[in-house]
């Protein structure tokens, strides 16, 4: 062959000028499967970067539509919520999905905070006491009362006040009182007020006083370390006077406003006692008429 034929040195030169193009050949492919690995890799993070971006989007207006739904129209009849969550599907895709001829509207469902997607209300698990107890002090966690705490918690922390409101027997006080049961009683403070047709202000005013320090001046405040809530029970029953008022009503809005009472010594008539926080606990204030 023409190979056999060439001397030994043509041979070897051939050869060699063959290797090399051979390596050179390599280098310039893994250079392309390394420069295609690179543009892919930067097509994934990119299109991440694009979905992340889009779920951020999609979590942030699931809140703001859970947010507006509770803080708009959360006392809409259940008639007015059906139309309210038909309004709001015409508006956005958005919302959890539900059966054409389910009843299941928007105020059944909630945020998960850990995954943020739309999830339904599901009361806690609950077991029966090991101990005997009386049946009429029982609280077990519905869908209702587990939806009420989660709202009343978040607004409470907060220290705003919150007021629930309702047709007679339905769990009103036993919704507050399962949020009670989960507070720290280490402290926070809680004083029950039941209002009736004879409640007048002073009673009010004195039931609130009496379980607070003076701090000096006009300063008034739950024990130190401590804040308290004001539950009041029954708000609406205090008599109403000729002028159609409820005196012991607007006593506590004057509370739940000022953040505090008018002194009733006669030499102090016109001043405002400040209720608000302990001395040693500057972060804490006393609870609003919850």
């Amino acid at each position: 062959s023409l190979h056999d034929a060439l001397p030994i040195w043509k041979r070897s030169e051939a050869h060699l000028k063959g290797e090399i193009e051979k390596e050179q050949q390599r280098v310039r492919d893994e250079e392309a499967r390394r420069r295609q690995w690179v543009e892919q890799e930067l097509l994934a993070k990119l299109e991440e970067e694009r979905r992340r971006r889009l779920d951020v989007e999609g979590e942030l207006e699931r809140l703001v539509i859970f947010a507006i739904t509770w803080a708009i129209a959360g006392k809409l009849e259940p008639d007015d919520r059906k139309k309210f969550d038909v309004y709001l599907r015409g508006q956005t895709d958005n919302l959890p999905t539900v059966e054409v001829d389910s009843a299941l509207t928007l105020y059944e469902f909630q945020v998960n905070l850990e995954t943020m997607e739309w999830e339904l209300w599901t009361p806690p698990a609950w077991e029966f006491p090991k101990v005997e107890v009386d049946f009429s002090t029982l609280l077990v966690p519905t869908v209702d009362s587990t939806r009420a705490c989660f709202l009343i918690h978040h607004i409470h922390k907060q220290k705003l006040p919150v007021m629930m409101v309702g047709g007679s027997g339905t769990a009103k006080t036993s919704v507050a009182r399962m949020f009670f049961d989960d507070m720290d009683s280490e402290r926070m403070m809680l004083k029950q007020i039941n209002f009736s047709f004879a409640t007048t202000c002073s009673m009010f005013q004195g039931a609130v006083e009496g379980e607070l320090d003076k701090r000096g001046g006009k300063n008034f405040g739950p024990p130190s370390g401590k804040a308290m809530t004001l539950f009041i029970d029954d708000i609406s029953m205090p008599e109403v006077n000729t002028w159609g008022d409820q005196p012991t009503i607007e006593i506590v809005r004057q509370l739940v406003e000022r953040h505090g009472c008018c002194f009733l010594d006669k030499d102090k008539r016109g001043f405002l006692k400040e209720i608000g926080p302990a001395v040693r606990s500057r972060d804490e204030q006393i609870g609003r008429a919850h």
